[in-house]
Order: structure tokens, then C-alpha cells, then sequence
């Protein structure tokens, strides 16, 4: 036993079973290190007394056997530990290894050991840690008999603990048992009432050889640490009794009992697993808002550390190795981060025109192509790499253009086959402006069937032409110089209550975005396509295809960044600023990335 400084007087008792009788000296040594790891892992944090006997356990099987300092431990392996941490009137049970636990009241007795115990890996395996069960209990006017390997299924002594014997009846019966009993050990650890300091200093019992003494309080908890009953079970009974670890605690505040008498003892690996959740939960969310990524990277690393522990602790659980593995994605996301310093501004409104709202963007021969949604015009901005950007107009609504009139622009995009930019209104009617006519637009016969759902927005590729509905349907026409002519509509099967707003091309086919993520469209079958990037941006607003459809460009207001993603999901690079809160849409050279705010546009090198 050993006992911890702090405020509140606290006791721990362990219970060691070494493999052979060569290692029987050093279970003072083992003890110790146990201690040690207890007192280290209250010390590091915020965390409850169960995990952190469980924490001492393993830190201490792993030294034991791993460290240089031990090595007379590496072909004595220690399979079995039990430790008892006694503050105020709870005591909290950690056992690894086979080790099994009697638990005695006026209600009858418990085995608290759960059934796959014999199962659980010795504590001294090489490179394995081992499982380790928890209990915890704050009752009063119990017994509680902590025994090793050799006695964990052992019927003669769970019929010697459910017997009236006393206690000190109780305590020999249960040397005598185990005596001659290979490889056992075993601790009584008693709590009674609290009686008073006077009654109490005068009932310790006593024999006529030597005192076997069991505490009353807290603060006269026993003081020496566990030993082998074989060892010294040579020795007549008042000897062994007379050096014995007899551990008897008394608590002094009221019982704390249920209904009908049933006494409150757990298993408290749930509260362990709700504390690395909520700690990894935490994790995550603070590295979300940091301004640097090594502030990220070292609270999620503490995050992972915790969280492995945890799991060595508790054995598989579902919802923490899930935790585990985002905080690994959220590692080699910021491994893959670059945290922009500025972004240069292309283009903003004049002070005195407050009524802007950009809606599209175009990169093509040169020049950017916004289309800006209030006034219904097209601009054209003559040089995107001049230190100042200056815009023609060269769509108008209203304006009626070779005998046909215009109305109010829905969505542009490049013609690359002709060279020309695509203009198309709220009618359906679709423009080409082209530089042989200095950008005039023309009308292209034919038009483009445009519902209440249609999300107005549309891509070309080749000789066809794309348009997207919000419910899924992708409708192709075929375009030539002077006209265009639908051929067919397709419905994606299978997104299921996705309202799909964004489409652009891919290698494999479209690429479509919806509010429930993003899909390649392969001959109709649409096939999800998860960004392996955290967190994932589950509210983005544009895509961009680039590299010939084999890469792609992912617009993420929310979390104030463009990903950069291969064809398959895997990230290639993500740009994080606060000024990319706010995006419309994307385009990219192969040096710069452009982006369309609601009223500006913004340039940064990647």
C-alpha cells in the first residue's frame, strides 16, 4: 500500500502476482513502479480517477517489460495486478491479468469479475498490453477478497467468502486454503462504520505472535506492501499473519445504497469511453478554430494520444476508433494545409454601388468572365494578371441582339471547341460572344428548356451541352456554330433527397455537387465521391474540374477554404483564409486560383 498527498487522504493498495518465485523480492519494486504511474497520470490532466488507474496499469506492464532499467522482468513476466484506490468512501478496482475479486456485505457475496476474465491477456506479454477491468464501489460493512490466477474460478473459496466466519476466522481460512496453492495471492480489504478515534484505537486486534491489524479510517490505512502467501506460507500461520498485507479500510461518511438495499458497483468503462469522446470531440473543435496548424497539430496529437490509451483500456469500440481515425484525417489534412497570407483583390464594386451580386465566373483566352445577377450584365476583364483590372460590358438584359431580345443572364460558360463564351437568359435563349465579332453576342437558334426546378447552370464538353435540374435530371443537347437541339434527358438514379445544384465535367463523365455531396455521373449511375479531408465539407458551394477532369476544386465557405482533391477523393493540397467565407464560384490557371465572392473577385498563387 502506498498512500497519495493530496487534500483529500486517498489510499492505494496493490496486489502483484509474479510468474516465478525468483521475481517474489521484487513486488515491492513493482508496487512502486504502480504508484509512481498512478501519482503520474492523476498528475497530467482533467481525468477521472478510473481512467487514470486503468492509464497506471498499462504504463506499468509496459515498463516492467519494455524498459532497460527492468530487464531482470523480461523472462518473469507478471501476469496478474490488482489495484484498489481508496478516496473518501470510493473505492475504485482495477484488475489485469486473471486476477478475480470476491466481494463480501450482509446481502451475500459478489464476484465483480466479468465473464471473459480468463481471456484477458497477462500483464507481462512482450509488445501485447493487457486488458484491464475496472470496478468501483462505495460501500461500507463489506469485504472485499482480491485473489490471482490460480483462485479465480476456486469454488472452495467463494464458499469460504459466503460463509458467517468473522473476520479474522474468515482471514485464516483463507490462508489455509491457499497455502499450498501454486502461484496465489490474495489481499482482504475490509470497511466498517466509522466507530469514533477512541473506540477505534481500541479494537485493533492483535494475536499473541503478532498483530494483524485492520483499519478504521482513512488515516490509518495499512502499511506495507503485498507480498506472496506461498512465499512465506512455510512459516507456521501467526508468522505469515504477523507480515501479511491485511488491508481493512474504514470510511466515515453515510452509506450510499439503491432501492431495496442493492449496493451501487459498476463497470465504469462507459464513463471512460464518454470522457475520451468528449475530449476527442473537443479536440476537434478547437483545432478547427486555430489560426496556425502546429496550435492544431500538437492539441490533436494529444487528442490521438489519449484516445489510443483509451482503447488499450476498453479493448474495440466503434465510436472511438471512428474518433480516432477523423483525428487522424484531420492530421494529414493539416499536414497538407497552406494557411494564405492575402488575397489579392481582382474586382469590387464602387462604394456607391451596394446592389452587386456576382453569379458566375469564367476563365478563358485571357480574360475573366463574371456574370453579375442584379444589373443583368456580362463583363469582361481585358488582362487577369495587370496590376489593375479594368471591365467592359458586353451583355445587357433588355438589349435586343440581331432581331432577338435578351433578358436577364442565368448562367455563362466557354465554348472550347469555337472559342467563344456562351451566354444563357432566364428564356432559355442561349448567346455566343466570340472575338471575331469584338464580343457581340449573337443568338444561337434553338434553346435550352428551362423549368422552375432547373438550377441554370450548365457545361459544355465537345459538341454537347450539359444542363442540371435540382431533382436530378441531366439534359444533353447538341451545339453547333449557329444552333442547338436537344437530344436527350437522363435521370441520376439513386441520390436520395439531394437537391443537386452544381455540374462539371470529369474523366470518367459529370461530376455533379448536391447538398448531400458530390457524385460522378458514369452512363446515369452516379457514384458518391467522398473528399478524404477533414472536417469534410459537407455545405460547399462550387466545384471546379481541372487537370483534364483527373483532379478537382472544392469551394468550402463554411470552414473558409478550397480543397483540392484527386479524381479518386484523395486530398492533394487544401488553402485556408478567412476571406473565403463567401464563395460563388471557382476558376483556375495553372497557377492561380480565382475566386467569386457574392461582390468580388480574388486572386491567390497555389
Amino acid at each position: 500500500m502506498r498512500s497519495l498527498d493530496t487534500e483529500v487522504p486517498t489510499s492505494l493498495i496493490v496486489l502483484v502476482e509474479p510468474l516465478t518465485e525468483n521475481a517474489v523480492g521484487h513486488v515491492d519494486e513493482i508496487a512502486q513502479t504502480l504508484f509512481n504511474e498512478l501519482q503520474s497520470a492523476l498528475i497530467e490532466g482533467a481525468r477521472t480517477k478510473t481512467f487514470s488507474i486503468e492509464l497506471a496499469i498499462q504504463n506499468a506492464s509496459r515498463r516492467l517489460n519494455t524498459h532497460t532499467e527492468n530487464q531482470e522482468f523480461e523472462n518473469r513476466q507478471i501476469v496478474s495486478i490488482a489495484c484498489v484506490e481508496i478516496q473518501e468512501d470510493q473505492a475504485i478496482i482495477g484488475l489485469s491479468g486473471p486476477t478475480h475479486c470476491f466481494l463480501r456485505d450482509q446481502a451475500g457475496l459478489f464476484s465483480l469479475t466479468t465473464e471473459d476474465h480468463e481471456s484477458a491477456a497477462p500483464v507481462g506479454v512482450s509488445g501485447q498490453l493487457p486488458k484491464v477491468r475496472f470496478f468501483n464501489t462505495n460501500l461500507q460493512h463489506q469485504e472485499l477478497l482480491l485473489t490471482t490466477s490460480a483462485t479465480r474460478s476456486d469454488q472452495i473459496l467463494s464458499n469460504i467468502m459466503s460463509s458467517d466466519l468473522v473476520r479474522t476466522d474468515l482471514w485464516n481460512k483463507v490462508i489455509e486454503h491457499l497455502r499450498d496453492t501454486p502461484s496465489a495471492s490474495a489481499v482482504l480489504i475490509a470497511w466498517e462504520e466509522d466507530i469514533g478515534d477512541e473506540a477505534r484505537d481500541k479494537e485493533d486486534i492483535h494475536t499473541q505472535n503478532s498483530p494483524s491489524t485492520y483499519s478504521r479510517s482513512l488515516s490509518a490505512v495499512f502499511k506495507s506492501a503485498p507480498i506472496k502467501i506461498k512465499y512465506l506460507a512455510s512459516r507456521y500461520l501467526w508468522q505469515v499473519l504477523s507480515v501479511l498485507l491485511v488491508l481493512m479500510i474504514s470510511v466515515t461518511i453515510g452509506l450510499q445504497m439503491y432501492e431495496a438495499n442493492q449496493f451501487d458497483f459498476w463497470n465504469k468503462h462507459e464513463q471512460i469511453i464518454l470522457e475520451a469522446k468528449l475530449q476527442a470531440s473537443q479536440s476537434l473543435l478547437v483545432a478547427e478554430g486555430n489560426s496556425t496548424s502546429a496550435e492544431s497539430r500538437a492539441t490533436l496529437y494529444n487528442a490521438q494520444r489519449m484516445l489510443t490509451d483509451t482503447l488499450n483500456i476498453t479493448g474495440r469500440n466503434t465510436e472511438l476508433e471512428a474518433l480516432q481515425t477523423e483525428i487522424q484525417l484531420r492530421i494529414t489534412t493539416l499536414d497538407k494545409t497552406t494557411w494564405l497570407t492575402d488575397l489579392k483583390l481582382v474586382l469590387a464594386p464602387s462604394r456607391v454601388d451596394t446592389n452587386v451580386h456576382f453569379g458566375s465566373l469564367v476563365l478563358a483566352n485571357s480574360h475573366l468572365w463574371i456574370l453579375e445577377s442584379n444589373s443583368g450584365e456580362v463583363l469582361k476583364l481585358d488582362d487577369q494578371h495587370s496590376s489593375q483590372y479594368a471591365y467592359e460590358v458586353i451583355f445587357v438584359r433588355g438589349v435586343t441582339y440581331q432581331g432577338v431580345p435578351s433578358n436577364t443572364p442565368v448562367d455563362i460558360a466557354w465554348d472550347d471547341r469555337r472559342n467563344r463564351l456562351l451566354i444563357l437568359d432566364i428564356n432559355g435563349k442561349l448567346f455566343a460572344s466570340d472575338p471575331t465579332s469584338e464580343y457581340q453576342p449573337k443568338p444561337i437558334a434553338g434553346s435550352l428548356s428551362l423549368s422552375e426546378d432547373t438550377k441554370r447552370q450548365f457545361v459544355t464538353t465537345g459538341d454537347a451541352v450539359h444542363m442540371l435540374s435540382s431533382d436530378g435530371v441531366v439534359t444533353t443537347y447538341v451545339i453547333s456554330r449557329s444552333a442547338i437541339r436537344k437530344i436527350k434527358s437522363s435521370q441520376i438514379d439513386q441520390v436520395p433527397e439531394s437537391d443537386l445544384f452544381k455540374l462539371d465535367v470529369h474523366k470518367d463523365g459529370i461530376i455533379v455537387l448536391g447538398d448531400q455531396g458530390l457524385y460522378v455521373i458514369t452512363q446515369g449511375t452516379p457514384i458518391a465521391l467522398v473528399p478524404n479531408v477533414s472536417p469534410s465539407p459537407e455545405k460547399a458551394t462550387s466545384i471546379l474540374s481541372t487537370d483534364g477532369g483527373s483532379s478537382l476544386l472544392i469551394g468550402d465557405p463554411e470552414n473558409q477554404r478550397i480543397i483540392h482533391i484527386s479524381d479518386t477523393g484523395g486530398l492533394i493540397r487544401q488553402y485556408v483564409h478567412p476571406l473565403l467565407s463567401d464563395i460563388v464560384n471557382i476558376v483556375a490557371t495553372e497557377s492561380h486560383i480565382y475566386v467569386l465572392g457574392k461582390d468580388s473577385i480574388r486572386s491567390f498563387e497555389y
